[in-house]
Parts: C-alpha cells; structure tokens; sequence
C-alpha cells in the first residue's frame, strides 16, 4: 500500500523585510508590502547590499532628514535573482542574477526597469567576500 504525503503549499508572499532607520542611529526590522512590477519592471529578492559614506549622515542624524525614513532607504549596490518581471521585459528573466549600483537595497525584494540591472555571472556570498 502506498500513502500519500501531502505537503503545504507555500502561501504567496504579500510582505518583505526592510530595514528602516526609525530614528538617528536607530535601525528596526518592519514588514513593508511587496509590490508587483509594472510592465517595464523586474522585482529582484535581494540577496545583499553595500552601504557607503553617503550613508552616513542619514544615520547619524541631520536635522533635515525626517524619520523614520522609508523601507530600505539606505544602502547601494545590490544584487540578488530576478523574482518575476513586468510584461513588457524582454532582457532580464525569472531566476536571473542581476546586480544593481545606487538603489534602496536594505529590503528583501525591490522593484526597478531592468534597464537599471546588469547581468552577474557569478554567484556572490558572504563567504567569497572574506
């Protein structure tokens, strides 16, 4: 007799992680939505992300900076896969590895027109970095 092993199905993801500068020098973890691209866009899960000098003053503080700042705001350079595409896209594909130079990249999946991506051949992780 053979039995059946049902597993569950993954629910669809409505929400992501993203880092949120709550307040000077000041960082949480918040669920943001997760939007759908649009036609001329690819929404990438992203894997990682550098932060640069630029980042600084925003996590210190400035009196002109409001908070909390929006979902992912800081952090450039990301990379990740291409999670699903817009109708319209023709150069990247679902699965691809892409990278991305000056984007929010504190956030699980971002959305952008794939003319702002470029193609990764190699596979980046923590343990390449070292």
């Amino acid at each position: 007799m053979t039995q059946m092993i049902s597993r569950p199905v993954p629910a669809t993801r409505t929400t992501m992680r993203a880092a949120v500068i709550a307040a000077p020098m000041t960082l949480v973890i918040k669920d943001a939505p997760i939007s759908s691209p649009r036609g001329n866009e690819a929404r990438v899960k992203i894997e990682g992300c550098g932060v640069c000098a630029s980042n600084i003053p925003p996590w210190e503080g400035r009196e002109w900076f409001h908070y909390p700042m929006q979902p992912g705001h800081l952090g450039h350079e990301a990379w990740g896969v291409v999670e699903k595409i817009g109708g319209d896209v023709t150069k990247v594909s679902v699965g691809g590895r892409v990278g991305k130079g000056r984007t929010m990249g504190a956030l699980h999946s971002v959305r952008m027109p794939p003319s702002h991506l470029r193609h990764s051949a190699h596979t980046l992780s923590a343990a390449s970095a070292r």
